[in-house]
């Protein structure tokens, strides 16, 4: 692998299935735009997986309408592992 490899884990008591579906489908929700994170200039955006699965990207999509690509997902595996590029 080039680059830098991060690897967050924590241990929630829900099913699998649930904690997945809930990380993937409400990103914008709990993942809130700050300055430790600004991917870009302006009002920020509402970060989604477009479409979400393998293939797909993790992407800001803004107030105007237009979408700004963060990286893609290399690995979706439900509801055991995703993998994204940053």
């Amino acid at each position: 692998m080039n680059g830098s490899e991060i690897l967050i884990a924590l241990r929630i008591q829900a099913p699998a299935a649930r904690v997945f579906r809930a990380f993937v489908e409400d990103i914008g929700l709990w993942w809130q735009p700050s300055g430790l994170f600004q991917f870009t200039a302006g009002p920020p955006g509402r970060l989604a997986f477009d479409p979400p699965g393998a293939g797909g990207r993790l992407v800001e999509q803004k107030p105007d309408g237009s979408v700004f690509d963060i990286g893609h997902i290399t690995d979706w595996q439900p509801p055991a592992k995703l993998a994204f590029t940053w």
